[in-house]
C-alpha cells in the first residue's frame, strides 16, 4: 500500500475511534535500530575525533588547538598570534595536511563497502596530498558502523557499456581530466583542463586518482556526479563540463572499465648503519624535531596538551610518548599492558620498537598492514636516510 494511503489510514482510524481505545504509537524496530546505530555512528565520530581534520561530520567545531587543518590553514592565511619568524617557519614545515575532503556529501558518492575497507586499511586515494588517512584503532564493526553513517542510502548500481568506453577516452583526453588527476601510472600535469584555468592548491591536492573510480565509487551515482558535480557535493571543486547524459556514460564506462591500477610505492632497502658517531643532537633535530615532535611533545609546544602520541587523541590512548627531550625519550612510553618499556627494546621479531613503528609506515604504504601500527602516523613515511640515521643510533647505544 501507498505510504500516503497508509498514513491516511491511519488518520481515519484515530478518529473513529475512542481516546481511552487508541493504541499507544510506538516506533517500528528498523526505526529504533536506525536510530541507535546513527547515534552510535556519531559517538564514534567523535571518539576517532574526525573533526580535526574533516569537515561535514556532523559534531560541533572543536577547540581552536584541537583542530589539525583548521590551524594549519589559519597559520598559512597568516592570521595566527605569533612572530614573523615563527609563522614563517610554520609555513615551510605545512606541506603535507592542508587540507583535507569534506564528509558532508561523500554518501551520495562513495562506496558503503569500500568506506568501511578504507578505514580499516587507509591507503593513498589524493596523490596531490601528502598525508593520507590515519590508521585509527578501529575494530571491524566499528568501521561498518562508521561506513553506514556516511553512507545511509547507496544509490542503485547502474551497468556500463564497454563499447562506450572507447568515446569515453577521447573525451577524458579533449576535457584535460589528468590536468587535476592522477590516473594509475599516470600523474597529473597541471595544465588548463577544458573551458578552465590550471588548477592549484586545494583543487590539486585532494583530486583523486581516478584508477580508483570503479572501487570507491558508487556507479548510480558517477553519471550524476560528471554531468553536475554540484548537484551531489555544492562544496566540491570538480569544474562543471556541463557534459550531455550520453558524454557523461560513455567518460563513466571509459573510468569503469580502465585497468589502471593505484601505483604502489617502490620496496626501499634500508641503509646500512652508519659507521660515524650518531648523537641525540643529530637525529633530534633531523628526526624527532622535525617529524614526531607535534604529536609526541610537552604540554608547551603543544599548546596545552602533549600531542596525540602523548597525552591521547584519535581513538588511541595516552601513550606517554615524548620525544621533546632525551630524557623524555628515554623514559620509554606506555605499552599494551598499561606499563611503561622503553622505545629500544626489541619486539618480537628482534627489532628495537621504535625503529619498528618507522618500518610498518613503509608497509602500510605499500598496502601492507600489520598489527603494530606505522608512524608516522597519516603522514608520507621517513627518508632512507632518517630510519639509517636513528637505526644507526640505536645501534650505537642511542648515547647523548
Amino acid at each position: 500500500m501507498p505510504l500516503v494511503l497508509l498514513f491516511l489510514a491511519a488518520v481515519i482510524l484515530a478518529c473513529s475511534s475512542k481516546k481511552e481505545d487508541r493504541p499507544k504509537l510506538t516506533p517500528s524496530a528498523s526505526a529504533i535500530d536506525a536510530s541507535a546505530s546513527a547515534t552510535a555512528g556519531q559517538q564514534l565520530l567523535a571518539r576517532f575525533e574526525c573533526h580535526r581534520c574533516h569537515a561535514g561530520t556532523g559534531l560541533d567545531e572543536p577547540a581552536p588547538e584541537k583542530q589539525c587543518v583548521g590551524c594549519h590553514r589559519r597559520i598559512l592565511a597568516g592570521e595566527m598570534d605569533s612572530s614573523s619568524d615563527s609563522s614563517e617557519a610554520w609555513k615551510r614545515n605545512l606541506t603535507s595536511l592542508p587540507v583535507a575532503p569534506d564528509l558532508a556529501h561523500v554518501g551520495k558518492k562513495l562506496k558503503r563497502a569500500w568506506v568501511a575497507d578504507f578505514l580499516r586499511r587507509p591507503h593513498k586515494v589524493r596523490p596531490g596530498l601528502p598525508a593520507s588517512m590515519p590508521r585509527l584503532p578501529l575494530s571491524d564493526n566499528e568501521a561498518a558502523l562508521l561506513s553506514t553513517v556516511l553512507i545511509p542510502a547507496p544509490s542503485g548500481d547502474q551497468r556500463f557499456s564497454e563499447a562506450a568506453a572507447a568515446r569515453g577516452a577521447e573525451l577524458f583526453a579533449s576535457l584535460n581530466c589528468g590536468a587535476c588527476h592522477a590516473f594509475g601510472s599516470a600523474p597529473a600535469r597541471p595544465r588548463n583542463y577544458a573551458g578552465g584555468t590550471t588548477p592549484a592548491g586545494d583543487a590539486l591536492m585532494l583530486a583523486p586518482d581516478l584508477a580508483l573510480t570503479r572501487h570507491r565509487f558508487q556507479s548510480g551515482s558517477l553519471v550524476a556526479w560528471l554531468m553536475n558535480p554540484q548537484s551531489l557535493d555544492p562544496q566540491t571543486l570538480m569544474p562543471n563540463f556541463a557534459l550531455t547524459e550520453s558524454q557523461a556514460v560513455s567518460l563513466a564506462a571509459f573510468l569503469w572499465f580502465s585497468k589502471e591500477q593505484r601505483p604502489v610505492p617502490a620496496l626501499v632497502e634500508r641503509l646500512p648503519i652508519l659507521e660515524r658517531d650518531v648523537g641525540w643532537d643529530e637525529v633530534f633535530e633531523s628526526v624527532f624535531k622535525n617529524v614526531c615532535w607535534h604529536c609526541h611533545s610537552d604540554a608547551e609546544f603543544a599548546m596545552g596538551d602533549g600531542g596525540a602520541g602523548n597525552t591521547g587523541g584519535f581513538g588511541y590512548g595516552a601513550k606517554g610518548f615524548d620525544v621533546s627531550s632525551y630524557e623524555a625519550i628515554r623514559s620509554g612510553a606506555m605499552g599494551p599492558d598499561g606499563r611503561r618499556r622503553s622505545v629500544f627494546a626489541n619486539d618480537e621479531n628482534g627489532v628495537p620498537l621504535l625503529l619498528a613503528v618507522l618500518l610498518a609506515r613503509r608497509a602500510e604504504e605499500r598496502g601492507q598492514h600489520a598489527e603494530q601500527i606505522g608512524m608516522p602516523l597519516g603522514f608520507p613515511s621517513m627518508s632512507a636516510e632518517q630510519i639509517q640515521l636513528v637505526e644507526s643510533w640505536i645501534a650505537q647505544g642511542h648515547l647523548r
